[in-house]
This record gives C-alpha cells, structure tokens and sequence, in this order.
C-alpha cells in the first residue's frame, strides 16, 4: 500500500492519499516526537484503488508528528510538520 501526506508543513488540515490493491481496513495514527497518540485513531474501510481522508490539525501546536498507517499489508509511518 503506498500513501503520501499533504500539505508539509501542514496549518489546519492534512489530506492523507492512499492506494490500496483491494478493499480493507485502515487506521490512521497521529504521534508526537515521542511517539505518543495525539489524536483519537482514524479508523475506516478503504475501497480499492485511490483513496483520500483529511484530519482536522488545527488543534494541535505547532511541531513535528508521525502520520502511522496501519493496514492488512503492514504499517508505514510519514513525517509530518505542523506550522501555524
């Protein structure tokens, strides 16, 4: 499964776009440097092919986070800057 983070560094929203071979579930974590949960989980199915969720940021201080996606194919974790 690949996926790619946009905007960095990101204000208010992040778009989280993914493809996936075939339809399943995903979880979508927001980690701070040390690695602890910012955000409740995101979890959803996924459709196969293209996919796109946006997160609401603007919450969250300014700084550095992981973007961790969990799915039936493994996980991967993406840097992420926070600017306001």
């Amino acid at each position: 499964m690949q996926y790619r983070i946009f905007p960095n560094p990101a204000k208010n929203q992040i778009n989280v776009n993914y493809y996936s071979p075939e339809s399943n579930s995903i979880r979508i974590d927001l980690l701070n440097v040390c690695e602890h949960l910012v955000m409740k989980p995101l979890k959803t199915n996924s459709s196969r092919g293209g996919n796109n969720l946006q997160l609401n940021v603007a919450k969250l201080p300014a700084g550095y986070y992981f973007a961790r996606i969990l799915s039936k194919y493994g996980v991967q974790t993406r840097k992420l800057f926070i600017n306001k």
